[in-house]
């Protein structure tokens, strides 16, 4: 537990320790990717991934000394599947055969499914017991590999719906209005600031133009999956995703000046912004493999 503080106050405040409250739960951060999360190893359940692997052990008969030992003092003969430890069997044994319960779904008689040729090994443990959940699409547009990383994290907070939006700090009472600091006229939500919002869409409008996006919509998740179905150059389709994700991460920050020092600049300057920002990164990342008409498009920006 210990360990799972210092890491989840350092992600968000850069310190070990932290008053500060998490945006996102650590559940749902150690989750993979594709489901929503960062990746980030869940302790907890990469030990129970490593108690597995005496589980295993026990499931294959193991030739060894010790399943010798847990085979004449606990098992004497019982299914080891449907074994319940004695109120007086040692801390260990009980830690095993709870585990045991938890990685039974994904045993097939003494076999361990997910890698039934070369048998259990805590990688495959973790990735089995992470997998009982809801795959997300947007995972690989906030992820996107051109893009700057800080503007990912945005994105992600974004399109994961925990950026503190002013209708979510409304709701607890911690601001005195839910209006659009950008735009002083709607109630300010994820959907609205990205772009929804007049001053956003202004800057979306530049930023479309500049660089070849054809999609009429306005609302990040609809550009997306439009950039998503393109049958476009997959080249050019990801500097078009990590554009729409530094103008994310841009009105973000503008929001944050409008709320905090009462000023906001021009969308003119926003979007230079952005293309300073998507032309460095794509430049130090640029494929060593890239057509020509891949390479002018590029300088042409």
């Amino acid at each position: 537990m210990e360990i799972t503080v210092v890491c989840r106050n350092y992600l968000w405040d850069g310190k070990p320790i932290s008053t500060r409250t998490p945006m996102v739960s650590w559940e749902a951060i150690c989750k993979p990717k594709c489901y929503g999360g960062l990746g980030i190893k869940d302790c907890y359940m990469w030990n129970i991934a490593a108690v597995g692997k005496y589980v295993w052990n026990i499931a294959s008969k193991t030739d060894s000394l010790w399943l010798k030992w847990v085979s004449h003092v606990y098992l004497q003969g019982k299914d080891f599947w449907s074994y319940k430890p004695h109120k007086t069997a040692s801390w260990t044994w009980k830690q095993i055969c709870e585990v045991k319960d938890k990685l039974k779904g994904g045993y097939t008689g003494d076999i361990w499914s997910a890698r039934a040729l070369k048998g259990y090994s805590m990688g495959s443990g973790y990735t089995w017991l992470s997998q009982n959940q809801n795959k997300v699409i947007w995972q690989k547009w906030a992820w996107n590999r051109l893009n700057v990383p800080k503007h990912g994290f945005i994105c992600w907070l974004a399109m994961s719906k925990r950026l503190r939006t002013k209708d979510r700090l409304y709701t607890y009472k911690i601001c005195k209005d839910d209006t659009c600091p950008l735009c002083g006229q709607y109630c300010e939500t994820a959907d609205h600031l990205f772009f929804s919002c007049v001053y956003s869409l202004l800057c979306l409008e530049k930023i479309k133009y500049w660089i070849s996006i054809g999609c009429k919509a306005s609302g990040v998740n609809k550009i997306y999956r439009w950039l998503d179905k393109d049958q476009g150059i997959k080249f050019k389709k990801g500097v078009q995703i990590a554009t729409i994700t530094a103008a994310v991460y841009q009105i973000w920050l503008q929001r944050n000046s409008a709320v905090w020092n009462l000023q906001v600049q021009q969308p003119d300057l926003i979007v230079q912004r952005i293309k300073a920002d998507v032309l460095c990164r794509v430049k130090q990342l640029v494929p060593m493999k890239i057509s020509n008409s891949d390479r002018a498009w590029l300088a042409s920006l």
